[in-house]
């Protein structure tokens, strides 16, 4: 019986979202005998990129960047840094990149202030 405000931890059944590439020379035999063949292992898409991925940003004096290429991999879902390295900078570009608006990210409410002090022309480009 388990005693209260002690948690038991059970193994998951539910299947991993990511598959992982197994290598069949480090197998292990099982001494069970199995009538059914293992399952075959999902076929890889030759591109790494599902469509409609952020494949590269460049921005051009945008907030706290004089000139700067991002190319992210394929399957980017954070950006993580310490303080202070952009990664709101980079957050704030794929929004108006992708046609957001300015007040969407609570920083200003024109295009014009995300381009960087003292300079009069910024850019983003977004390649998808």
């Amino acid at each position: 019986m388990a005693t209260p405000g002690r948690k038991t931890s059970t193994p998951s059944t539910l299947p991993s979202k990511r598959a992982l590439l197994r290598d069949p020379s480090s197998e292990v035999r099982s001494k069970r005998k199995s009538s059914a063949p293992p399952a075959p292992l999902p076929l890889q898409s030759s591109r790494p990129f599902v469509e409609g991925s952020i494949v590269r940003i460049v921005m051009e004096n945008f907030l706290t960047y004089d000139i700067c290429e991002v190319s992210p991999g394929p399957h980017l879902n954070m950006i993580i840094g310490a303080n202070g390295t952009g990664k709101s900078s980079i957050v704030c570009a794929i929004c108006l990149g992708l046609a957001g608006k300015p007040a969407f990210m609570g920083r200003a409410d024109k295009v014009g202030f995300f381009v960087k002090r003292g300079c009069s022309k910024g850019m983003v480009e977004i390649e998808l």
